[in-house]
């Protein structure tokens, strides 16, 4: 396996996240699938224990500073560790390219519907109503599970739930979907470890490059 293609993926997604806060998986996994060999299941792996790093840096710090809604958060978050399971079992049990496709489609999906979601939030705001427990509950699930399997963090999917499913203040969105994807993250990561599924080097290289870039916008209210 050749060291510049991983150094360059891994400096890629680090510095996505440190610059925008989110993104860096859908660089860092197609780029070690495509140019250093690794499988998706390997990449996706790599991709999440990199990432556990920089959301609880990332929820650390936004809660220190009174961002995040904690009551939402934990709604999410602790629903989102059972899904976590459920989406490692689910990506060991696909192909590398059934895994590569299934993210491909997933992102092309999801990020520009966040996009979409946040500039429509931004430009034209409209009074939510919160949505009951069971409903964050059952996203947690999802949101844990769809993480776990791709080997994203899912915040920018997150974000849209809360944007458009909560009363969560638009200062305090950011902080509170990360808070809500960390436990996960963490978890998954530490099972992908555990089993010997991650490219350490990548992963070092990914981190000291998100920490290397300035500090993530945060929203305004």
């Amino acid at each position: 396996m050749a060291a510049a293609p991983v150094f360059l993926c891994g400096a890629g997604g680090g510095a996505s996240v440190g610059l925008v806060g989110w993104g860096g998986a859908q660089i860092l996994i197609p780029g070690l699938t495509r140019f250093a060999g690794f499988t998706s299941q390997k990449a996706a792996a790599t991709s999440l224990c990199s990432l556990s790093f920089s959301a609880v840096i990332g929820a650390a710090s936004f809660a220190a500073e009174g961002h995040v809604d904690a009551t939402t958060a934990l709604a999410i978050a602790v629903p989102a560790l059972g899904g976590a399971r459920l989406g490692l079992v689910a990506s060991r049990k696909l192909t590398s390219e059934q895994h590569r496709l299934f993210f491909d489609v997933a992102s092309t999906i999801m990020l520009p519907t966040h996009l979409y979601v946040q500039h429509r939030a931004a430009n034209a705001p409209e009074s939510r109503v919160d949505a009951p427990l069971v409903v964050h509950a059952a996203f947690g699930v999802f949101c844990g599970a769809l993480s776990a399997l791709m080997g994203v963090g899912g915040l920018p999917l997150t974000m849209s739930y809360l944007t458009l499913a909560t009363e969560t203040p638009h200062h305090l969105v950011q902080g509170t979907a990360m808070m809500s994807v960390s436990p996960a993250i963490v978890a998954s990561a530490g099972g992908r470890f555990l089993a010997g599924e991650v490219a350490a080097k990548t992963v070092t290289t990914r981190v000291a490059f998100r920490n290397g870039s300035r500090t993530p916008r945060r929203r305004r209210g």
